[in-house]
C-alpha cells in the first residue's frame, strides 16, 4: 500500500500515470508473504553451504527481493551476509536461525544474489543462481 502512495506520488510529480500491472513474466518487488521468508532462509542456507569458512554467515540485511511466477514463485535476492557466532559442524546449516552476527566480523561481509524457486505445493525447492562477493 504505502509502495503504491509513494508510486502515485511520484508519477505525479512527474507528469505520468502510474503502472496498472506488471510486465508478466518479469520480475518484480516481492509481496511479503509465508513463502518469502522460506525462500529467504532456504537462500542463507545455501550460501553457507557453499563458503568454506569456520563460521556460518547470518543474514545481516536483506538489501533487495524480488518475485515472479514461474510454475511456483521464483524470488531474486541481493543479501547482505555476515560471521555469526555460530562455528560450522556438519551438516547444521539450518542452525543459523539462533546465531548472533558478530559486531567485529574476522572476514569481510558478502553482498549475495540468490535465486530461489519453489513449488509450494509440492515441497519442492531449488537455487537456480547464486553468486556472492565481498561487500
Amino acid at each position: 500500500m504505502f509502495r503504491l502512495l509513494l508510486l502515485i506520488i511520484a508519477s505525479a510529480t512527474v507528469g505520468q500515470s502510474a503502472p496498472t500491472s506488471v510486465e508478466k513474466g518479469g520480475f518484480h518487488f516481492a509481496d511479503n508473504d509465508r513463502f518469502l521468508r522460506q525462500a529467504e532462509l532456504f537462500a542463507v542456507n545455501h550460501v553457507n553451504q557453499q563458503l568454506n569458512g569456520a563460521t556460518l554467515k547470518g543474514l545481516a540485511k536483506l538489501l533487495a527481493v524480488q518475485e515472479k511466477l514461474n510454475a511456483g514463485k521464483e524470488y531474486h535476492f541481493t543479501l547482505l551476509m555476515r560471521d555469526t557466532d555460530c562455528t560450522k559442524t556438519t551438516g547444521s546449516y539450518s542452525s543459523v536461525a539462533g546465531c548472533h552476527l558478530l559486531a567485529e566480523p574476522p572476514t569481510k561481509d558478502l553482498k549475495c544474489d540468490v535465486t530461489v524457486w519453489l513449488a509450494p505445493w509440492n515441497g519442492l525447492k531449488k537455487v537456480t543462481s547464486s553468486k556472492c562477493v565481498e561487500a
